[in-house]
């Protein structure tokens, strides 16, 4: 819309979200052809803060925020006189299309046209998919931005940061929460989004493709306070939701990568932990590696012979040794945890655990071997979520 009015207006324009951001700008003006400002919004992307702040000392600012109807500003802060026209919603503007007279003289015609401009243009953000799944808070542009994975300079990152009072290199997370379709239908989007909000106050919550994403900023920690985690997961619990929760993020220009972690959390977590709230990424990093193993390797064949061979043993003879074996490592080897944990006598353990060592022949004091058991474990935790009728056939050669 911008380029095809520079055919009009044969003045360089650019549209700023209230927080002086660039959302667009004439693409046939280089960014020298002016002056310093339009300068900053091509190659910065968002205002000169020179510029602000002397908008703000002679109090500019505040009465182009009152102007309802497009004006001229000649105010001699500007190298040129430029029209002002404020993008209104309701009472609150939302943004400013700003034509620069570079090129040609301007007057009331222009005036007349700009206001027509603006209304398009607030039509053009209102079919925006994304300003539509932002409550209309333009800020999210930002956040929206970074979750797609765009390459933003460093300095607009720190800008638009510093209206937040946050920094690039805080510490962040970010958490995923699926919503039910009841949310979508009575519309309560925004409701849990500002929920979410009131439970972490330093965060920001974004509706992203049908989803509510909050960006959490714990500062210099990280880590997530228990409290604030046992209030979340109350809130999801009441609300019927769950929500997957990424590692911690210590630069939020890397922040896309933390999504996908918690979007991952909630794939894996839907299928080996069903009735938890919070999926923890961290509790999934070794499913996830194994997931993206399986694009190109046949997993079978990573597992360990002796897993295998007593899986296949107890289907034929009706024993339970493969899970003892589980659970005899995950407990480090204790006799007495694991008899816990498998609700048995520790001397039937021991009769177990000397069966099993019989039946393998494998050291299970090696580092090595425990861990690629193990990992096997997971493996076939992930083959019979895939494969929900799992076939053992493969496993006969082993015996």
């Amino acid at each position: 819309i911008i380029d095809i009015s520079y055919k009009v207006f044969e003045n360089p324009m650019y549209i700023i979200d209230s927080s002086f951001r660039t959302l667009a700008y004439t693409k046939e003006v280089s960014h020298d052809a002016v002056d310093g400002q339009w300068e900053s919004i091509v190659v910065k992307g968002h205002s000169d803060i020179t510029t602000v702040n002397a908008m703000k000392r002679h109090d500019i600012l505040n009465w182009l925020n009152s102007c309802s109807e497009p004006i001229l500003n000649t105010s001699p802060i500007f190298s040129q006189p430029r029209i002002n026209a404020n993008i209104i919603k309701g009472s609150d503007k939302i943004g400013t299309l700003i034509i620069i007279e570079a090129f040609n003289k301007m007057g009331k015609a222009h005036l007349h046209m700009a206001k027509h401009f603006v209304n398009v243009i607030f039509l053009a953000l209102q079919k925006d998919s994304i300003y539509q799944n932002t409550r209309g808070e333009i800020y999210n542009y930002f956040f929206a931005d970074l979750l797609e994975g765009k390459k933003l300079k460093k300095t607009l990152i720190e800008h638009q940061l510093q209206f937040l009072d946050w920094s690039i290199n805080d510490h962040y997370f970010v958490l995923k929460v699926k919503v039910d379709k009841h949310d979508l239908l009575n519309k309560t989007l925004d409701y849990t989004a500002h929920q979410l909000e009131n439970i972490y106050m330093e965060s920001r919550a974004i509706i992203y493709h049908k989803d509510i994403i909050l960006i959490i900023n714990t500062r210099k920690s990280t880590q997530l306070s228990s409290d604030s985690l046992n209030q979340l997961e109350n809130f999801l619990a009441k609300s019927k939701l769950y929500a997957g929760l990424s590692c911690c993020c210590g630069d939020i220009s890397d922040i896309r990568d933390y999504y996908l972690q918690a979007s991952t959390a909630v794939k894996l977590g839907e299928v080996f932990q069903g009735s938890k709230c919070i999926l923890r990424y961290e509790d999934f990093v070794m499913y996830h590696l194994i997931d993206i193993c399986s694009k190109t390797v046949d997993l079978y064949k990573l597992c360990h012979p002796a897993v295998l061979y007593l899986l296949t043993y107890d289907q034929e003879n009706g024993s339970d040794y493969y899970n003892t074996l589980r659970v005899y490592i995950n407990n480090d080897k204790n006799l007495v945890e694991s008899a816990k944990a498998l609700f048995i006598h520790r001397n039937t353990l021991v009769y177990r655990i000397n069966k099993i060592t019989e039946l393998i022949n494998t050291n299970l004091s090696n580092e090595n071997v425990k861990t690629h058991i193990l990992l096997s474990y997971k493996i076939i935790d992930y083959l019979k979520t895939e494969k929900q009728n799992f076939s053992f056939h493969k496993m006969q050669k082993t015996k």
